[in-house]
């Protein structure tokens, strides 16, 4: 889940949520001979680079105050507004590109008048 997507938390907010904390660690393990291991699994060991900050506190903030119902309800409704968008511009007549299966839509957009018009829509 992309935080900055849906919980408004900084660009490199980010969760992968797994159930086997081994499978993390094999995935996840750096080897370097100035990296060295302290407790089992090392912390570097379980994140995509070494020195990153502790985002993980923005995304538990977020989802401690909003509760998982309303970070779902946030989500469908994202993902509806998605769907509602994608089908007012097959209606307009322009070409969806992607398959509208969460809050992303790409389209053909002419030129700048199409633009003003998908706005006047909207």
């Amino acid at each position: 889940m992309y935080g900055h997507k849906w919980l408004n938390t900084p660009y490199d907010c980010g969760v992968a949520i797994c159930r086997d904390a081994g499978a993390v660690n094999r995935v996840m393990t750096t080897q370097a001979p100035y990296l060295q291991a302290g407790t089992e699994p090392p912390p570097k060991d379980m994140v995509p680079e070494s020195f990153r900050c502790a985002r993980g506190v923005e995304v538990w903030a977020a989802i401690r105050e909003m509760g998982s119902n309303r970070v779902g309800d946030l989500v469908e409704g994202c993902c509806s507004y998605a769907q509602h968008l994608a089908q007012g511009l097959m209606e307009m007549g322009y070409e969806l590109l992607n398959d509208v299966v969460l809050n992303q839509v790409v389209a053909t957009i002419g030129g700048e008048n199409d633009m003003h018009r998908i706005v006047q829509r909207i």
